[in-house]
């Protein structure tokens, strides 16, 4: 059977130009792109990929593969659980791959999975950032993109109704605190806040992760007036946070609230119970099942997805 290795080899040219040429990007010259097409119908490629699509439908048995930004963090390791257990119950196997927040990286995953014989969709959990790409399966992307089904979470309900309820505690100050690969839901934060006009807010970005950046954070504001809420960019830097706070003697909520993002499953049993903004992801599972059923039809439908959140008030 045909491979990309081998036709980067006869056309001696690099696996990824291959692919750009088979996927018709507008950075390959005509020169090459006719010649790698030339070479890939004389070797089988096509034939060989059609086949294995063809057989996959026949069978009612599809391979999904999951790219994934990282499998450190408890939110998207727990996200791909839920994705992959989806996949499985409606009888269809996955793949993941990482990429580590490297674009090159996700270039090159995704230009891989895409000719990959035995790959019929692509569920991306992070933004499209190449523009050119175009795509022959389907493509599921966490982000706004009109040419491809996206799903996008939404976490400004949850952000409003923490700021509601500062409101309502007549509290004075709002801080949100993140890390570098955080500045959407900053952006967020900011612009829900200027809907709050009689609470003071600002932002704190670490450059640190997880619950270190929480021990900085808390570093960062012990410099000053502590502010009466603190909104943490995810869970593990709100757990940081409280933590680096309690050595100073503050007491949450008594002297401050501190409310992370994520509700990952460890958040509910730490510090009596963490507070925390949470995703509705059994609305993936939705997701899944109309990407199976456009499979099995062989119609792709591009969609548009909305996970909302919604603010769950425990102990700090």
């Amino acid at each position: 059977m045909s491979t990309l290795k081998k036709i980067a080899k006869i056309a001696n040219c690099s696996v990824s130009t291959v692919s750009r040429a088979i996927n018709n990007c507008h950075d390959v010259s005509e020169q090459t792109r006719a010649h790698v097409l030339k070479i890939a119908k004389e070797q089988g490629y096509f034939q060989a990929k059609k086949f294995t699509k063809t057989e996959n439908r026949k069978k009612n048995h599809f391979n999904i593969a999951i790219i994934c930004p990282e499998i450190e963090s408890s939110y998207y390791s727990g996200t791909l659980v839920y994705i992959t257990k989806e996949i499985s119950r409606l009888n269809a196997s996955s793949v993941i791959y990482d990429y580590s927040f490297d674009k090159p990286e996700l270039k090159k995953l995704l230009d891989m999975c895409q000719d990959e014989m035995n790959i019929d969709a692509i569920i991306c959990l992070s933004k499209n950032s190449d523009k050119t790409l175009e795509s022959s399966i389907p493509l599921i992307f966490a982000d706004e993109d009109e040419r491809y089904t996206s799903v996008l979470f939404d976490v400004s309900n949850g952000i409003r109704s923490v700021f509601e309820d500062a409101e309502r505690s007549n509290f004075k100050s709002v801080c949100f605190i993140g890390e570098a690969l955080t500045k959407k839901r900053e952006q967020n934060f900011m612009r829900v806040a200027n809907d709050f006009p009689s609470l003071s807010c600002y932002n704190y970005s670490s450059m640190f992760r997880f619950e270190q950046a929480g021990r900085d954070g808390g570093k960062f504001l012990l410099q000053g007036e502590l502010p009466n809420v603190v909104v943490c960019a995810y869970d593990e830097i709100a757990l940081g946070l409280i933590e680096e706070l309690s050595k100073s003697g503050v007491k949450v909520p008594d002297d401050l609230r501190v409310i992370g993002i994520n509700n990952i499953p460890t958040s509910k049993y730490c510090f009596g119970g963490l507070s925390t903004i949470a995703f509705d992801v059994e609305k993936i599972s939705e997701v899944v099942k109309d990407l199976i059923i456009d499979l099995k039809n062989n119609n792709y439908v591009v969609r548009r997805y909305m996970i909302t959140s919604d603010y769950i008030k425990r102990n700090t």
